[in-house]
């Protein structure tokens, strides 16, 4: 009888857990939220099942290719000059580096060592 009883409270903290997960990463947040946005608005659904398209961001934020240039500092402190949004590698999604529902990252630190922050 015991066993039952902690398989029981197992899975229903199991499926807490699982709730208030999917829950988070499903919120709008940051920027986003302060600015009243929906699901709807970035991913074309309110419950959606994959990223927004490059275009969703693009809509809002426009291409970001004629941003200005942007200073990196690597962990040596050695400075230099990018266009970032006009990467050398190829055209790359802005979710590679901004994210609405996860923390930022910086894509050029796969290859590169840059203590800059994704806003």
């Amino acid at each position: 009888m015991r066993k039952f009883a902690h398989l029981g409270v197992g899975l229903t903290l199991i499926f807490v857990v699982t709730l208030t997960y999917a829950a988070s990463k499903n919120e709008v947040s940051g920027k986003h939220k302060e600015n009243s946005l929906e699901c709807a608005d970035c991913h074309g659904v309110n419950e959606p099942a994959a990223a927004a398209e490059p275009e969703a961001c693009i809509q809002c934020h426009g291409d970001m290719l004629d941003a200005e240039a942007v200073i990196f500092v690597d962990k040596k402190g050695k400075q230099t000059e990018h266009y970032v949004h006009d990467s050398h590698e190829a055209p790359i999604a802005c979710t590679e580096c901004h994210a609405a529902h996860k923390p930022t990252r910086l894509y050029c630190n796969k290859c590169h060592d840059f203590t800059n922050k994704v806003p």
